[in-house]
């Protein structure tokens, strides 16, 4: 079924990296040469929770603070947005790195939490990715998924509750203590994601703990240590690593210089920002942008 499941991706795949594909919540991934880049291409979405799947092919990223390596035949959940950075690619012409990413419907989490309780103990996670090998249930409904791509009316009407299967088998394997946190509203991992989300979308804003403690329904000193344990950065850490990036993809586009990018993004001191984007990527802007543009 692997072989499988690698065939429809590359059937799918018009060329090499992040390709979407008529169903939103379905993106794939193929490369045929190996690749480094010091941050997540500009053109790669962080949705959240999701689902991804190596088929063929090696990968490792830095999430957080943490190295990660995705192999072929194992599949990893992640549930909080986390910045990404020194991701690796090892492909080649004849063994491209192929996957795909499976955003996972908070809705569908919820009502399948209100229906059952899933096996795995509900302990707060200490970090918000969780990996397995993959299984026969898993592969079986992600092949029906890919089919679906080839019939609108099958997309329409029966790929919705084929994404369903998939987070029902999910939450009923090894990720199912991580996808019941998420589920759970009252669980400290979806307490700690109201703050998150709260933050990604004023991020550029000045950062106030108290409030986002009592969003949180936690203690000042609670909320710093969940946080913490749950993203492995502080929450000042976790805003200066969106704005940072947020300013790469701004001035990789072109549509800024390095100066108005850090104002946009809320620095207030260009030389602040010029060291802590040299600190994150490697290079002061100029020269990362031009590094990137030689690349591509």
């Amino acid at each position: 079924m692997l072989d499988q499941l690698r065939q429809l991706i590359e059937a799918n795949c018009r060329g090499d990296g992040l390709i979407g594909t008529a169903d939103p919540d379905l993106t794939l991934f193929r490369s045929r040469k190996p690749g480094r880049w010091v941050a997540s291409p500009p053109d790669m979405p962080l949705r959240e929770p999701a689902l991804c799947v190596v088929v063929a092919g090696h990968k490792a990223a830095t999430i957080g603070t943490r190295r990660v390596a995705y192999e072929p035949g194992f599949c990893t959940v992640s549930s909080v947005e986390l910045p990404v950075t020194n991701m690796t690619v090892d492909a080649t012409e004849a063994e491209p790195f192929l996957g795909l990413r499976l955003s996972l419907d908070q809705s569908v989490l919820s009502e399948l939490w209100a229906r059952f309780t899933p096996p795995t103990l509900m302990t707060v996670p200490d970090w918000p990715v969780s990996a397995s090998p993959l299984t026969g249930v898993i592969v079986e409904p992600l092949i029906r998924l890919l089919r679906h791509l080839d019939d609108p009316l099958d997309l329409a009407v029966i790929a919705p509750d084929t994404r369903r299967e998939v987070i029902y088998r999910l939450m009923r394997g090894a990720h199912g203590g991580i996808l019941a946190q998420l589920a759970n509203r009252d669980s400290r991992l979806s307490q700690v994601m109201r703050s998150i989300t709260h933050i990604r979308s004023t991020f550029t804003e000045p950062l106030h703990i108290a409030e986002l403690a009592k969003m949180a329904s936690m203690s000042t000193s609670s909320f710093h240590d969940h946080f913490k344990r749950i993203t492995t950065m502080t929450p000042l850490q976790y805003q200066k690593q969106l704005r940072l990036h947020e300013a790469r993809r701004l001035i990789f586009e072109g549509s800024t210089d390095a100066a108005r990018a850090g104002f946009a993004v809320g620095y207030e001191s260009p030389s602040q920002f010029g060291r802590e984007y040299k600190r994150l990527f490697g290079a002061p802007p100029l020269r990362d942008a031009t590094r990137f543009r030689q690349a591509s």
